[in-house]
C-alpha cells in the first residue's frame, strides 16, 4: 500500500511511504523546484501588465514557498485547489490565460480565454489547451505572451492607419 503525508520539518515536501504487510519499506520525499528561468520570465510577464496567480492542487505551504521565491503577493496564491475550483476561478476571470500541465488543469484550460499547455503536459491537458509550448522552460511562456501582445499592438496600429487613410 502507498500512503502520503506531509513532513512536519518541511511542509512543502510531500513524503510517500511504501508499506508491505503494515511495515514501511521505503520513504520517498518529493519537492518541486522552480526552473532557472522562472523568476526572470515572471518579471517580464508582470512588466506587461499581466497579474500572475498560482492556483495549485499542491498544499498551501508549497504554494506559499514558491510565491515567496517569485515575489508574488499572498492574495495571488491559492493552494489545495480542486479542478472544479480552478475552473470556477477561470469563470470569474473571463479574459484569463490559464497555464497548466496536469489532468487536473484540463477543465480550466478548456474554459480559459486562452489555455496554454506546457512541455511535459499530460494528453488531457494537451487536448484542452489552445496553445502547446513544446520546449521546456518558462522563458517560452513569457515569449508567447509578449509576442501576442506585440501582435495585438501591430493590429491596432494598422487598424488606426487604415481608418485614417479611408477617412
Amino acid at each position: 500500500s502507498i500512503e502520503s503525508s506531509q513532513l512536519t520539518k518541511n511542509p512543502s515536501t510531500t513524503t510517500i511511504g511504501i508499506y508491505k504487510n503494515q511495515t514501511e519499506i521505503i520513504t520517498i520525499s518529493l519537492k518541486d523546484e522552480l526552473r532557472d528561468d522562472a523568476i526572470d520570465s515572471l518579471k517580464q510577464i508582470t512588466k506587461s501588465k499581466i497579474k500572475p496567480y498560482i492556483i495549485s492542487g499542491d498544499n498551501q505551504a508549497t504554494v506559499d514557498e514558491i510565491a515567496k521565491k517569485l515575489n508574488l503577493d499572498k492574495d495571488c496564491t491559492f493552494g489545495g485547489v480542486s479542478p472544479e475550483q480552478k475552473n470556477d476561478f477561470i469563470a470569474k476571470h473571463p479574459e484569463a490565460i490559464m497555464v497548466g500541465d496536469g489532468a487536473n488543469d484540463a477543465i480550466a484550460l478548456s474554459n480559459a480565454f486562452v489555455g496554454i499547455a506546457v512541455h511535459g503536459s499530460v494528453d488531457m491537458s494537451l487536448r484542452a489547451a489552445d496553445i502547446y509550448i513544446s520546449k521546456a522552460g518558462v522563458r517560452n511562456l513569457s515569449d508567447v505572451i509578449l509576442a501576442s501582445q506585440d501582435t495585438m499592438s501591430v493590429i491596432k496600429r494598422n487598424l488606426k492607419f487604415s481608418l485614417v487613410y479611408n477617412v
